[in-house]
């Protein structure tokens, strides 16, 4: 008999991930096992200048540094990924290592595939970033995989590490971009705690109760399944736990380890999209908003006025939202600025209950089970899950 339950996992491209260990000694193991001999370190520029971390990583891997780079901006302006990719290039990189937050952990992945791609310039990058289409569709570019792998040391709790996709920004159109390859996934991780207890707290908390937001929508989700809800579940009691307590003592460092395995749980079925209810995905004019922060969703309200030559704002596009909410909606982009603007400049009258169900056309009331057959779905940075 079927069982909605059953599933098959397939593993990605990272190999092996480091729980509890220092960095330098799990780097100097991961070198050896790698015989990497020309490592470019990108790393904090606050873990390197206020620190003795990143000096105790270059002295366990010893001659194998062959640069390191401490540049990369919050959220990875293309410009600061061009320099550190030149400075890769330039000393022959064999492993990229990074050491840091999201931004830099994004820079890493990119700077292997620019190694590949020869990306020197900003109009390099074009033909490898993800983006949406004209009729709503997600396009992700195909192309060869790097040749260099990265290995990440993450210091907040965003958990982009387990997942395939780095950002960087378009600093000169202010547009942050994702690229993503099945093998730009980093083939090893280190959860070192001790790293995090220079975070700042409120970077720490911001993106613990992100790595919460991850966790709650994959357990409200109605296609989730045991697994999912396990991981979930599990990801939920860990943090739950482990933020107050880091909260009340910052040098509990088994605490801040709980925190880094409860939000790589939290990740696990999120990457994947089990989490959307009906896995409808919104945007503003080819923007996600799919895990965006409040200040992302406002940035992408902003940037509407580079098409409509004027700011969106949120109470505008809100009762969008509203309807979309109340729709039996089968799986869509749903690009709500863009419905949001049409129904400002529309005269003949509508509600906005009416507009919106003309503009999303067929996918409104759509059957309760759109796939017939089931379908396993790949959860990048982690397996497959499915059926």
């Amino acid at each position: 008999m079927f069982s909605a339950d059953s599933a098959t996992l397939g593993l990605t491209a990272t190999e092996r991930v480091h729980i509890g260990r220092r960095a330098a000694d799990a780097l100097a193991e991961e070198v050896t096992t790698l015989n990497a001999k020309r490592v470019f370190l990108l790393v904090s520029s606050t873990l390197r200048s206020q620190t003795d971390e990143i000096s105790l990583i270059e002295s366990a891997l010893g001659d194998s540094v062959a640069a390191v780079f401490d540049g990369i901006g919050p959220h990875g302006p293309r410009t600061d990924v061009l320099k550190a990719m030149e400075a890769a290039r330039s000393c022959d990189a064999d492993l990229i290592i990074t050491v840091g937050g999201g931004s830099v952990t994004d820079a890493g992945k990119v700077i292997a595939l620019g190694l590949k791609h020869g990306i020197k310039k900003h109009e390099d990058f074009e033909g490898f970033y993800v983006y949406v289409d004209d009729n709503g569709d997600t396009v992700v570019p195909d192309f060869e995989a790097p040749d260099i792998r990265v290995i990440c040391c993450p210091t907040t709790l965003s958990g982009g590490e387990f997942n395939t996709m780095g950002g960087v920004t378009d600093d000169r159109e202010n547009k942050k971009q994702g690229y993503t390859h099945r093998m730009m996934a980093p083939i090893a991780i280190v959860l070192d705690p001790a790293l995090t207890v220079h975070t700042p707290e409120w970077l720490w908390f911001s993106t613990g109760v992100r790595a919460v937001d991850h966790a709650l929508e994959a357990f409200g989700s109605k296609h989730s399944n045991y697994f999912c809800d396990g991981v979930a579940g599990s990801a939920l009691r860990i943090l739950g736990e482990a933020l107050p307590a880091v909260k009340a003592d910052p040098s509990n460092l088994d605490a801040r380890l709980r925190c880094q395995v409860g939000a790589w749980q939290s990740m696990i079925p999120i990457i994947g999209g089990l989490y959307r209810k009906h896995n409808v995905a919104c945007y503003i004019y080819g923007r996600s908003l799919v895990n965006r922060s409040v200040i992302d969703i406002m940035k992408a309200h902003r940037a509407a006025r580079q098409v409509e030559q004027s700011e969106l704002s949120e109470f505008e596009t809100w009762p969008v939202v509203q309807v979309l909410s109340t729709l039996n909606l089968a799986p869509a982009h749903v690009d709500i600025g863009r419905i949001a603007s049409g129904y400002m400049q529309d005269s003949r009258g509508l509600s906005v209950s009416d507009y919106v169900r003309e503009a999303v056309g067929d996918a409104a009331d759509a059957p309760s089970k759109p796939i017939e057959k089931p379908q396993d779905v790949v959860l990048y940075g982690f397996g497959r899950i499915g059926r």
